[in-house]
């Protein structure tokens, strides 16, 4: 069933990006009264509708929320206890993907903030000390390549011991070219951590030196995922009055699971993430997906402007800038499948999720998410056309 929920609205302000664009971006200019909200949410709709086995979004304009809406089941009725569909909703988590490495980057470049850092600070300084890596190349590994997915590493497992395997490993890599990689974002994980709280993981280290068979490796393992929850929570999820939340469904009644819109099969999702998070993880409703838009861009509760800037200039946190009719729209995408790791299903069936969050030129932000694959694709084919086929001639 579909909700739909319409509040009055001002007229759009001037078509533009509140902050600095691009170089390379050439912004065309558009009369404010040209977009039709009403043309975009029912775009959004009509790609949806009928397509999916469940979806919600949110869409903000100047940071208000004035169109939210749902429409199938977050949990299908063949999958539920009582043989009746749970319905999606804007306000029902679901599993973010890949989305979850804006939040990651949040995350990473309000502590730099806060210390009086900058972005080209080395991740090898913000690792366990006692993980050795022989490579000169990793040791060159910088915050910046990291969020740009510019660091030349290939992908693998995410969790901590994979992760040190990569840096104990060796080898050759080659900086400089965008390449897509979840690896990236584990990293910032352990990063997170150890720059908001070193003093305490080092302390951890020297005890687990000296008496391994007394303080277990775990120990340290669990303090660095905690910590980095922690900071999430502090730095991006608080300012937007978000309530303290774990990369995980524990607690949630009837959680979202993800499907396969061709077939019924029972719903899946990825579960517990906590030692895998960075990449993705996060699990947030559309309406707080869209909160999460609007504190950044029209307040300094989660980056000040200097930093937002950065954040644009160099896509830390987006994995696309498109240029719009009303100008550059800053946006990442996610997408899982139930036969990738981590967490794969140990009897994959196609089943999975489609997200998107995006900063539009015209002060216009939307937050899509799908649970379930084969209906549609990628939700850039459903929000950009919907957007740019909502003005009006």
């Amino acid at each position: 069933m579909q909700q739909r929920f319409f509040l009055p609205f001002a007229l759009l302000l001037l078509a533009g990006c509140l902050f600095s664009c691009k170089k390379d971006i050439d912004i065309i200019q558009y009369p404010p009264s040209a977009f039709s909200l009403d043309k975009f949410e029912q775009g959004i709709i009509d790609s949806l509708e009928g397509k999916a086995v469940g979806y919600s979004y949110s869409i903000s304009q100047n940071g208000r929320q004035v169109r939210k809406g749902a429409g199938g089941a977050a949990v299908a009725a063949w999958d539920s206890r009582h043989g009746l569909a749970v319905p999606h909703s804007w306000n029902k988590r679901q599993d973010l993907a890949s989305c979850s490495k804006t939040i990651t980057a949040l995350t990473l470049m309000r502590l730099l903030q806060d210390k009086n850092m900058n972005e080209k600070a080395l991740l090898i300084d913000y690792l366990p000390s006692f993980w050795e890596s022989p490579a000169w190349s990793f040791n060159d590994i910088n915050f910046d390549m990291l969020m740009q997915h510019k660091t030349g590493m290939l992908e693998g497992e995410l969790d901590y011991y994979s992760l040190k395997q990569r840096v104990e490993g060796g080898g050759i890599f080659l900086h400089g070219n965008y390449n897509y990689r979840n690896i990236n974002y584990a990293f910032l994980r352990i990063a997170i951590a150890y720059l908001s709280h070193g003093a305490e993981l080092k302390a951890l280290e020297e005890k687990y030196l000296k008496d391994p068979s007394a303080v277990s490796e775990s120990l340290l393992i669990t303090a660095i995922n905690n910590y980095y929850i922690e900071q999430v929570n502090q730095k991006v999820f608080a300012p937007c009055g978000i309530p303290y939340t774990y990369p995980k469904p524990d607690g949630e009644t009837n959680p979202t699971m993800n499907y396969n819109f061709k077939t019924q099969d029972p719903g899946w999702n990825k579960g517990d993430m906590t030692q895998f998070a960075g990449s993705a993880g996060w699990r947030l409703s559309s309406e707080e997906q869209n909160n999460i838009l609007a504190h950044l861009k029209y307040t300094e509760d989660i980056l000040n402007n200097t930093w937002k800037k950065k954040m644009n200039d160099n896509l830390y946190g987006w994995s696309a800038v498109r240029n719009l009719k009303g100008g550059p729209a800053y946006s990442h995408g996610g997408y899982h499948e139930d036969k990738y790791a981590p967490n794969k299903a140990p009897d994959p069936k196609g089943r999975g999720c489609y997200t998107i969050h995006v900063l539009f030129g015209n002060n216009i932000e939307a937050a899509v998410q799908v649970n379930s694959l084969g209906g549609t694709g990628a939700m850039a084919g459903v929000v950009f056309p919907a957007y740019n086929n909502a003005w009006n001639k």
